[in-house]
């Protein structure tokens, strides 16, 4: 019984790995097409830039993890991979942590910093209005068609 629950276990594990790989490469298909820039840096150049950081993120840590055996229930664990893997999830996840909270502060800290009166602020009526069709098409109120589908 305990053996089947453990296939199981695999089996959802490596649908939602590849759930995963499919979406992050769905994703970073579907951002070539956009060419708007965010804050003046392309989306696609963003989107590239992430998974670069994350895929070196979690390669630094692999190696930087500790191979030591463990006594775990009285018995000694020694396999170097998945020491060194555990190690690896527990890092990256620091790092992402610790890098976010001091991008958080970075990013409140330049926002009090700057001056709010040199922003321009968007007058009311000049705002456009995205309405999306039934074939999945964004039009803002000069007619311009944006399409959003991959």
């Amino acid at each position: 019984m305990i053996d089947a629950l453990l296939w199981v276990v695999y089996l959802l594990l490596g649908v939602v790995t590849g759930l995963a790989i499919w979406s992050a490469c769905h994703s970073l298909h579907c951002r070539e097409k956009e060419v708007e820039p965010t804050r003046g840096v392309p989306s696609r150049t963003i989107a590239y830039g992430t998974a670069a950081l994350l895929l070196a993120t979690l390669a630094v840590t692999f190696l930087l993890g500790s191979s030591k055996p463990l006594l775990v229930n009285g018995e000694w664990f020694k396999d170097v991979f998945w020491l060194k893997l555990t190690d690896m999830f527990i890092f990256t996840a620091l790092v992402e942590l610790v890098g976010l909270v001091v991008l958080m502060l970075l990013r409140g800290i330049s926002r009090r910093t700057t001056d709010r009166s040199a922003l321009p602020l968007a007058a009311e009526g000049t705002q456009e209005r995205q309405q999306t069709t039934d074939n999945g098409q964004q039009t803002t109120n000069d007619g311009q068609r944006k399409d959003r589908r991959c």
